[in-house]
């Protein structure tokens, strides 16, 4: 096996390699001279595992091969591997037993590596038809250099190979490198079978694993890390049955993945095919997430947990898109997608379009659309990234947006309001955004309450501005609320009067002024007001200023005519105050409505009487209550007292009568002379 890396550095290697290839491609002619059995220098296959001499030459043994007895003969080493960066005190790592020959019928080592941090390089992994004739199957694989690039283990140079069964393609076969007592155990165990194998070497003071950060390998081109190799009897340009290391310890954090081949000639001579190496270490932020590399047909990815070199399966993905909100055409999305481990792009369309991708590996379509800007946009809130792990239908809706701000203010001031739940549409939905705070929102409808939360019958907070409308453009809709109070206008009662202004909400802070004017037979009396800043008082024009609700109640006062007849005199009592209305005069006097007012009529003569009520109220006693719902007249009427006239008249008849008899019986008496 050789360590991957540039052709300059594997000059070195062939050197130690070339002995046991030239000794390998040589066998059939000296065994052609001598007569000695091939078997002599083949290792058996029952190997046992503690023998140190079985040698892993640099290329397949080519057994009957026509080209093995071409002593110019060359053959193609292709690797592909990945190099950690970071140093492990163990390394475990389990891979599927692919079995897989080329047309020259050699097939795969499956191999862990890693450089101990004194500088030994160790590789142990599972070969396959590593010897073409007889097919092998699968065995254990090994090798130890040293800190200067020399092969040492196992002794004669060359890889080693060592017994590894039952193994049956399929199996998960854990490979591992691991220090014990001052060693390095290299060891191979099939999960499914048992088979289990393990060669050991000293670890040179070495008490981990060391990573490459700065490059794919050190100076002798040693690495820790995984590699696939495979030999060719021609330069091979294409790709392999996918095979998979599964990592068994810590996650790796990144690595360098690198692809190359090199021909190595019966001379010893080697000189690159390629070799092509990532630009920088590859990062496994999403530790999940497959990263692919190709050159030259061949492929392969990684994550943080495995490792899969050769062909990579694909998946079906379909993708279309849509917009949502849009008088316009945006650019299409355009989707970036891996296909044998090369990066892909290609614009969606509106129809759905079936994609062949990498499996594992990620896919991305651009979000926004080309032609959004800093305040417009065509976004969707789907995941415009993911992973190709299954068939999947994807179609994107994009919405047209826009960046607006939206706002409130109050005029008037007030304190119990909140601020309003104003509505809009974020990807199709209906939201509630954040007063004063800037947001995206579709090009569609917006709406405000006309009153703030808080607002009650008496106080309010309303706008007069219009609360719907279209998100057109990047803006700040800023909803402008008046406070305002409710003033309550009464009229007692209602009959009595009129007054110009109704019941109504009137701004926070305004003056609100009116003038009671009375109906006929009313009298406006006076204004009643209640609220902070009310108006109570018997003007008929009130001015009030509204700092809270208010109410104003215009108290009319019925009249009540009274008229006194000629002969007769009207007294009036309410609330034990008793007034006079002479005879031959009218008063109209105004109480509240619902008063009741006592009334008592008294001739001015005794030769008058009282005859009698007329008018609102019809009575002949002289004296009645009146209530004083409506305006009402009454009239005290008189008349002549013919009784007391008729017994006057006979008094003075008979008076008279008495004076002209005692007239006459003066006149007809004698006189009487007087006696001396």
């Amino acid at each position: 096996m050789q360590p991957a890396k540039a052709t300059h550095k594997i000059k070195r290697l062939v050197a130690f390699h070339f002995i046991a290839f030239f000794s390998v491609l040589m066998f059939p002619f000296v065994l052609t001279n001598i007569q000695t059995p091939i078997q002599n220098l083949i290792v058996s296959d029952s190997q046992t595992v503690t023998q140190k001499g079985s040698p892993l030459p640099p290329a397949p043994r080519l057994g009957v091969h026509p080209f093995a007895r071409i002593p110019t003969a060359t053959v193609y080493d292709e690797q592909l591997g990945i190099s950690f960066t970071q140093n492990f005190p163990s390394l475990t790592y389990t891979v599927s037993a692919v079995a897989q020959t080329g047309t020259d019928g050699y097939g795969p080592a499956y191999l862990l590596n890693g450089i101990g941090n004194t500088g030994y390089w160790y590789q142990v992994g599972m070969a396959y038809d590593w010897d073409a004739n007889p097919a092998s199957g699968f065995q254990l694989a090994y090798e130890v250099f040293n800190a200067q690039g020399a092969a040492v283990f196992p002794v004669n140079g060359g890889g080693g190979i060592a017994t590894l069964s039952p193994v049956n393609p399929g199996d998960a076969v854990q490979l591992s490198l691991t220090f014990s007592n001052s060693n390095v155990v290299m060891q191979a165990a099939d999960q499914n079978t048992g088979a289990r194998t393990q060669e050991i070497y000293t670890a040179a003071g070495a008490t981990y694993f060391a990573g490459t950060p700065s490059s794919p390998s050190n100076a002798q081109g040693f690495f820790s890390g995984l590699m696939t190799e495979w030999y060719h009897t021609a330069p091979y340009y294409g790709g392999e049955q996918k095979v998979t290391y599964n990592d068994n310890g810590t996650a790796i954090t990144s690595a360098w993945l690198w692809i190359d081949e090199f021909a190595v000639s019966a001379r010893g001579i080697g000189s690159g095919l390629f070799s092509d190496a990532s630009k920088s270490p590859v990062t496994f932020t999403d530790p999940s997430q497959f990263q692919s590399f190709t050159s030259n047909g061949a492929i392969e990815a990684a994550n943080a947990t495995q490792f899969i070199t050769g062909q990579i399966s694909t998946v079906a993905l379909s993708f279309g898109y849509s917009v949502k909100g849009s008088t316009s055409s945006p650019p299409a999305p355009v989707l970036t997608y891996i296909l044998t481990g090369v990066q892909q792009k290609a614009t969606l369309t509106q129809s759905d379009q079936t994609f062949s991708v990498d499996i594992g590996t990620s896919w991305s379509i651009t979000n926004p659309l080309p032609s959004s800007t800093l305040t417009e946009r065509w976004q969707t809130n789907q995941a415009s990234t993911g992973a190709a792990t299954s068939p999947q239908t994807i179609d994107f809706v994009f919405f047209h947006q826009y960046l607006v701000t939206f706002g409130f203010n109050v005029v008037g001031g007030g304190s119990n309001y909140s601020p309003p739940a104003a509505t809009c549409q974020e990807f199709g939905n209906q939201i509630s955004p954040t007063m004063g705070t800037q947001i995206w929102v579709d090009a569609a409808q917006y709406s405000f309450p006309n009153l703030l939360t808080g607002s009650s019958s008496s106080e309010r907070w309303q706008t007069n501005v219009s609360v719907t409308g279209n998100i057109g453009s990047s803006a700040t809709i800023d909803i402008p609320y008046t406070h305002q109070y409710y003033v309550t206008i009464n009229l007692n009662p209602t009959t009595g009067g009129s007054v110009p202004a109704a019941s109504s909400w009137y701004d926070a802070g305004a003056a609100f002024q009116s003038e009671a004017t009375s109906n006929a037979g009313w009298q406006f009396e006076s204004w009643s007001g209640t609220g902070q800043g009310s108006y109570s008082g018997n003007s008929s024009s009130a001015l009030a200023e509204v700092d809270s609700p208010l109410t104003e109640t215009a108290i009319f006062y019925p009249g009540l005519t009274i008229t006194a007849s000629g002969k007769v005199a009207v007294s009036y009592t309410y609330n034990a105050v008793v007034s006079l209305i002479p005879s031959s005069t009218q008063k109209t006097i105004y109480e509240p409505a619902g008063a009741e007012i006592q009334l008592s009529a008294k001739p001015s003569l005794f030769i008058y009487t009282f005859s009698g009520w007329t008018g609102s109220a019809i009575s002949d006693k002289s004296s009645i209550p009146i209530v004083l719902d409506t305006p009402q007249n009454i009239t005290a009427n008189f008349s002549y007292n013919y009784v007391v006239i008729g017994i006057a008249v006979g008094v003075v008849i008979a008076i008279i009568a008495a004076a002209i008899i005692l007239a006459a019986h003066r006149k007809k008496k004698p006189p009487v002379i007087a006696s001396h």
